[in-house]
């Protein structure tokens, strides 16, 4: 009885053994296909991560395109009321009539401003700065835009302005111009075009 039981231990413990060799073995192909899988995995991730850069890339030259326009014809407006400015004041020199040239300098200085705090806009959003808010009467920036807005539109084009009385401050960016941190700024500052609020 004694060796049968011996015998049945041997192969008792004969069977464990081959068991955890098998078990060993499932554990390592099981293993092996986990890493194929997450190798996998990675590499589909890192590639989704590409095409998703891709994509932002994509949007943001759409953006910049559509910017590109829109700044383009603020600039243009901004060199038409400098260029109608100086015309006027080569043609009253021309003429003779140097009586209100004070104005036509101040139009274009004017627009000449506006030029420079819409390129400090662009740069401090392209440096992503928090803007320095104002609070900016609007009644007063219209105003000043109204010679340069006739000039550019022309006679045949009738301009009128409805000025609210009791019009609430505006509270924006006003940018101010780097002219304006010299010891002259020019006479006329209430002519200075609205900025973007």
């Amino acid at each position: 009885m004694a060796a049968t039981d011996i015998n049945d231990q041997k192969c008792a413990a004969e069977a464990l053994q081959e068991s955890n060799r098998l078990l060993e073995s499932r554990v390592i192909e099981r293993t092996s296909e986990l890493s194929d899988a997450l190798q996998a995995l990675q590499a589909e991730t890192a590639n989704r991560a590409r095409v998703e850069e891709v994509l932002r890339q994509a949007q943001k030259m759409e953006a910049v395109g559509q910017l590109t326009g829109g700044l383009a014809h603020d600039f243009n407006n901004i060199l038409t009321g400098i260029q109608g400015s100086l015309e006027l004041l080569r043609l009253r020199l021309s003429q003779g009539r140097v009586n209100d040239l004070d104005r036509y300098i101040n139009t274009a200085s004017a627009a000449a401003d506006r030029a420079t705090a819409l390129t400090q806009r662009l740069l401090a959003f392209a440096r992503q700065q928090t803007l320095d808010a104002k609070a900016i009467g609007a009644n007063d920036r219209i105003s000043g835009m109204e010679d340069l807005i006739r000039r550019t539109i022309g006679p045949s084009i009738t301009l009128k302005t409805a000025l609210a009385s009791d019009l609430w401050l505006s509270f924006c960016d006003p940018n101010p111009p780097t002219r304006r941190s010299t010891k002259e700024p020019p006479a006329n500052r209430g002519s200075a075009l609205a900025p973007m609020c």
